[in-house]
């Protein structure tokens, strides 16, 4: 997914493949935490590499994450890593109480 030309993305595959992995395993707490941790670490990789991608194509000077996905503590620091290293990006993110997926923002 991360070496295609496009800025699609999709996790199904990763969900499904961790839910497989670990369906009627008891696995202790310390394994829990880590797969997690390696789920977040594969999802915050490809987006901030498409994201990246797309602000070279489109020379993208303004950058807004919201919904959801803005509430992310790794992710809010990944971006803000890119407006550091980039600098004619400016990236915006939302108040952490306004990043819910529901109405409020509508």
């Amino acid at each position: 997914m991360l070496n295609k030309e496009n800025f699609d993305f999709s996790f199904s595959g990763l969900k499904t493949a961790v839910f497989y992995s670990v369906k009627d395993k008891k696995i202790n707490l310390s394994l829990k935490e880590e797969l997690a941790s390696e789920f977040e670490d594969a999802v915050a990789e490809v987006l901030i590499k498409k994201t990246l991608k797309a602000i070279k194509k489109y020379k993208i000077k303004n950058l807004i994450i919201g919904g959801g996905v803005s509430a992310n503590n790794r992710l809010r620091k990944e971006f803000k890593n890119l407006e550091k290293e980039k600098e004619t990006l400016k990236v915006f993110l939302p108040n952490k109480k306004y990043t819910g997926d529901n109405g409020l923002m509508i």
